[in-house]
Formats: C-alpha cells, structure tokens, sequence
C-alpha cells in the first residue's frame, strides 16, 4: 500500500507513537530482499548470494501525480495507485531476480511481456473462470429449472463463486508456499511488516528494536486481495441487474441459466474483468478505512480477522539476516545515513563486486 500521513493514537498495538503525524511506509517482499516505499523514495535492498547487502533507489522525489485530481479523489485514485504500485513492485522484482542471479542472460523486453500477457491469462483462469465454471457446476441444475432469476438465485450464486474465489486463492498460496525460495520470500514479507509496525510504534531502527513486533499488518497487500474477493462478490449480486438493463435479460449474468457452458457464461466473465478497476478501487477505499482506527478495537479486530488469518500463510516469522536487508531498505527511504560498508549501492556492485 502506498504511503500517507494519519495520526497513531499512543494506544496503538505497537506502543507508542513516533510523533503525533506519523508518514505511513509500504512495502514489498522480492527475491532476498525488501523494497520500502515512502513519500519521497522508494527502495529496494537484497542479499546477493555471497551474503551482501545491494540497494537501489528505484524512485526519488516526491511523485507530482499523487497531488492531481484524479490520485486524490476517493474510489477513482485506488485503480491508479494499484497499477502504480505494479509497476514499481515489477521493476524492484526485476532487480531482486538480477541480483540473486548475477550471471542470467540480459533482459528481453519482448519476453518479459509476453510473461506478464500468459501471467494475465493464468490469473484470470484461476481466480475468475474457474470459481464461475465451479458454482455453475454446484448451482447451475437448479438454476436452470428456474422459471426466474431473483434475488435469492443471485445471491446464492455469488456467495458460492466467492467462498470458491477464496479457496482457490488459498490453495494457490499454500501451494507455492512449500517452494523454498517461495517460503523465504514470504519470510522477507514477515520482516517487512516487522520494522514497518515497529516504525509506527515509535521504536528505534534495530535489529532488536524491530524483532519482537508481529508479522500482521492490517494494510497488507494480502489483506487487499480478501478486500476485492468480498467486494467482488457483492458487485457480482448485481450482474443481474446490470444485464437486465444493457440487453433485457437478467439470466444472462447467471450461466445456469443457459446450461453449464454458454453465453450466460462468458457474459458473467466479461463483467467481473469489466468491473475489476471498480472492485479494486473500493477493496483500496477499504483498506485506507481500517488503516484510520486503533487496531486493538473490536470493531477492527472482527474487520481484519479474514486478512489476519490470510497472513499467516504469506507473511511468516522472518530470520535475523533477512530482518536487516529490511532496516537497510527502510532506513534508506526514510532518508538516513546507513554506515559505511552495511550495503553497496547497485551502481558500484555492478561495476565492482558482481561475479563476472
């Protein structure tokens, strides 16, 4: 998530406040490594693997277009601060994948988005067909012998696509997460929540400053995905309605209505891609609401509770090394001095101490 200034109340969950405007950081886990985001840099540190520390600032200055019209208005600014937040993540993994492999082939551009198309496509299959070909095949008989579409037939069958959508979702990260450079990655993003709740709370820059904080953070990029999936499921009881009005038939945003594969079918598809920026948009809203309260609230606790538990699957317990990579990449784009010899900038690792 992208950074911001609010005040941190000195019952925090954390403890105390750093000072009573607090500028909110955001993160990524990448290969070895952690990128920071702040309001005025961005970057990005990573363990090579002879153990060193590399850093690249990936963004300097203060971002002009955060301060236009459209990156301030609400439910408009969320879609343009996620494709924001896609391309700085890509090009700090970019980074990381180079500088855990100092001897791969040099960059094809052309290659690259053509991964990112197939990407596309893959994630699209598993986190939109799929969960609507599933709840076809669970709901689709009734609905079928339906006379109508109501309210019930497309609650029901959004509820079902949802409750799938998170299964899949789930069972897509577990899965990955018993690859082992996976699993490290997912402890990196365990050292970053660390030293960005330990930040918060006003504790110093150290290692043991910063290691006995929780690994939960409530305006985690994870937290977001379970954000889209309910919002995503409370658009969808709407397709009918939307269908209804462009073309005068509400069954078409229900494909059981139509038989297991039909248009019913496609046209439902097309409405979650359509709709996805709008999704998005309101999963980012969200999230900047729960950043706004004191987390140790009931109201927060029960509101968070689904990302709490998300997190503990793609955010785990970090190692001390991995803890420092994080301090480096934070303390950097708070603008600190770091000693001489901690981390090389990319620039002089490139020339000097990348394996030939």
């Amino acid at each position: 998530m992208p950074p911001e200034t609010r005040e941190i109340s000195s019952d925090s969950e954390c403890g105390t406040c750093r000072t009573e405007k607090t500028t909110l950081y955001g993160g990524q886990a990448i290969i070895e490594g952690v990128m920071m985001k702040g309001p005025e840099r961005t970057v990005a540190a990573c363990r090579t693997p002879s153990g060193k520390i590399v850093h690249k600032v990936l963004r300097e200055g203060a971002d002009e277009r955060k301060r236009n019209f459209w990156y301030k208005t609400p439910f408009l600014r969320g879609f343009l601060v996620l494709i924001d937040s896609l391309s700085v993540g890509y090009g700090a993994l970019m980074f990381s994948g180079e500088i855990a492999d100092p001897d791969s082939e040099p960059r094809n551009p052309l290659l690259e988005n053509l991964m990112v198309i197939v990407s596309l496509i893959i994630a699209l299959v598993l986190f939109k067909f799929l969960p609507i070909l599933g709840t076809t095949f669970i709901l689709g008989y009734n609905l079928k012998e339906a006379e109508q579409v109501t309210v019930g037939s497309s609650v029901a069958f959004s509820a079902v696509e949802g409750v799938i959508k998170a299964l899949v979702l789930v069972g897509y990260i577990l899965s990955i997460r018993m690859i082992k450079d996976v699993r490290r990655v997912f402890q990196y993003h365990g050292a970053e929540h660390k030293t960005i709740n330990a930040y918060e709370a006003g504790a110093s820059m150290t290692l043991d400053g910063v290691k006995n904080y929780p690994t939960f953070h409530p305006r985690c990029g994870t937290s977001f995905l379970f954000a889209v999936i309910l919002f995503s499921l409370i658009f969808a009881m709407c397709f009918p309605l939307i269908t209804w009005w462009i073309a005068g038939d509400p069954a078409l945003a229900l494909p059981g209505q139509g038989g297991f594969f039909s248009i019913n079918l496609l046209c439902r598809l097309v409405l979650h891609i359509i709709f996805l920026p709008v999704i998005a948009s309101f999963g980012y809203e969200f999230i900047r609401f729960t950043a706004k309260f004191n987390p140790k609230s009931i109201f927060m606790r029960v509101l968070t509770y689904p990302g709490r538990l998300f997190q503990k699957i793609t955010a785990l317990e970090p190692e001390d090394d991995m803890l420092k990579v994080s301090l480096i990449s934070m303390k950097l784009a708070m603008g600190e001095e770091i000693p001489e010899g901690e981390s090389t900038v990319y620039s002089e690792y490139r020339s000097r101490d990348r394996i030939k």
